[in-house]
């Protein structure tokens, strides 16, 4: 019950199709390394976790060789990747001290007479099960030898990861965490809070993007905390919101310890990355470098979209175009004097 408040604000909601045939499924070739979303909903979660297989793949113990420049990583190299990300989120969300994880086990765990009163029955929830993990090597183990279940194409794994990191995390200290402990994570559109995505980038259920916390006055004795982001993450977020002027995305986020971003724009999130971590120093015009871009939800996302930055290839900051798409008002927001290029896309 504590679960389904939390998420949904009441024990009557539960999740669409939309996030319970929702699996951690690669694309093929030569988009190989990017999970497919079926539909818009769980953008926040499968964003947060292909930004952490990109880094394994490129920056971690994966590390895979380039093709041409360009990564095309093989099954193993995926199912490592994959183990490895999900890991590194359990394990962060848990403090570096203890993970859980949530699965579905053929018989319910709660009375159906409790379930029909009190919660409501979803098909999934009344079925979890729970394995505690007080060792990082033994949960990637795990992992790793569940990995090709949590491939499927119509499974509940991104749910259940979910549920794992919301458990390994703690309910109550999320809401102590989040600026207003009554809300809750999913809106009524099915969509994920900001909240769950800086859990699962930071290891914090923090609402806010600007860097530190912020104490606002109300008037008299009373107070309100705004907590941000207390230090550099290892994968960063731009916000198209920032370059509308409708909120403010710190330091931190913009420059995180490896070259990949989540993009949030028009209520979705992408992934945008580099392959070489010297992208984070480049600031001269005479070293234009590529930014990849990621988007699970395109049907026919079958080319890879490349974009050329030349980090100071104008002399000032233009008036914004409200005509740019979301992904060049995001980098906008990092790269305010850039010049951007389009790639031809390489299939």
């Amino acid at each position: 019950m504590s679960l389904r408040l939390l998420l949904f604000g009441n024990t009557s909601s539960t999740f669409g199709e939309e996030w319970t045939a929702q699996g951690f499924c690669f694309k093929p070739r030569p988009v190989s390394y990017g999970l497919i979303q079926k539909r818009a909903g769980p953008c926040g979660v499968l964003a947060a976790v292909q930004a952490n297989v990109l880094l394994e793949l490129l920056f971690g113990s994966s590390n895979i060789p380039l093709d041409s420049g360009l990564l095309r990583p093989k099954l193993i190299d995926k199912r490592r990747a994959l183990s490895q990300a999900l890991c590194s989120i359990l394990w962060q969300a848990g403090e570096k001290k203890s993970a859980v994880y949530a699965v579905r086990r053929k018989t319910a765990i709660i009375d159906d007479n409790i379930a029909e009163n009190v919660l409501k029955k979803d098909g999934l929830l009344e079925y979890l099960h729970l394995k505690y993990f007080k060792s990082k090597d033994d949960l990637l183990e795990y992992l790793y030898n569940y990995i090709s279940e949590m491939m499927k194409n119509d499974c509940e794994s991104c749910v259940l990861f979910l549920y794992s990191v919301i458990l390994t995390h703690g309910i109550e200290k999320i809401k102590k965490e989040m600026d207003v402990p009554e809300s809750h994570l999913i809106g009524n559109d099915g969509y994920c809070s900001q909240e769950i995505v800086n859990l699962l980038l930071t290891g914090k259920a923090v609402a806010n993007l600007f860097d530190g916390d912020l104490e606002l006055n109300l008037g008299g004795p009373e107070k309100s905390l705004l907590r941000g982001i207390s230090k550099r993450s290892k994968i960063g977020l731009l916000s198209s919101y920032e370059y509308k002027n409708t909120c403010a995305v710190g330091q931190f986020y913009k420059n995180p310890l490896y070259p990949i971003w989540l993009l949030l724009g028009e209520s979705h999130f992408t992934v945008l990355f580099g392959t070489n971590r010297d992208i984070l120093k480049k600031t001269n015009a005479k070293d234009p470098f590529l930014l990849f871009h990621y988007d699970g939800l395109l049907k026919k996302n079958d080319k890879e979209t490349i974009f050329i930055i030349n980090p100071i290839g104008r002399l000032e900051e233009e008036d914004k175009d409200k005509t740019d798409n979301s992904v060049l008002q995001c980098i906008y927001t990092r790269w305010p004097l850039a010049s951007i290029e389009k790639e031809k896309e390489k299939e």
